[in-house]
């Protein structure tokens, strides 16, 4: 499932279903002062609409895990003040 900015997304009275998979959820405040939030734009994935689908090659659905994995590794870790950064420099 994606979801554009600025879209609401409300999960009430749903049966428990296990879900595999990935979901980046993040505050626009959280790239603001990073090249990152002048050119997020450009990425028209962000205004796919619900019912459009988003494929990826092989090689592309690898490097997307394997960015999740690092983010995942990155907010496992201890977080300072340099982990956002970090975070958003690295991809």
């Amino acid at each position: 499932m994606a979801t554009a900015p600025n879209q609401i997304f409300i999960s009430d009275n749903v049966e428990y279903v296990k879900v595999t998979g990935y979901k980046l959820v993040f505050h626009p405040d959280f790239i603001q002062g990073y090249p990152l939030a002048k050119s997020i734009h450009n990425y028209g994935f962000f205004s796919y609409s619900n019912n459009k689908g988003l494929f990826l090659s092989d090689k592309e659905e690898q490097i997307i895990l394997n960015l999740f994995k690092s983010i995942e590794q990155e907010i496992q870790n201890n977080t300072d003040q340099l982990s956002q950064d970090v975070l958003i420099a690295k991809y």
